[in-house]
């Protein structure tokens, strides 16, 4: 059901996304569901960090960000996220 609601164009529909999933999606699903490619693989032991683009949106792959999260993490996400903007 999950990956259903994920296939939804509303999903597609922003610039940006940050899917903090960790490995419970693999790169070729994550290509497949929001028609991208994967680009970097900038992931770090406890700190998941894929991109995925293509010619007008990216995906930031993360680890769930609910749990021992660590600050440096974060700000690493929003300045690479802030590079796109």
């Amino acid at each position: 059901e999950r990956l259903d609601l994920l296939k939804h164009d509303y999903f597609k529909s922003f610039p940006i996304t940050i899917l903090g999933c960790g490995n419970y999606l693999s790169q070729e699903q994550i290509e497949q569901i929001f028609d991208l490619t994967l680009f970097e693989n900038l992931s770090k032991p406890r700190q998941k960090l894929t991109i995925f683009k293509n010619s007008n949106r990216i995906l930031v792959q993360t680890r769930q960000l609910s749990f021992d999260v660590k600050t440096d993490y974060l700000k690493e996400i929003a300045v690479l996220v802030s590079s796109y903007i």
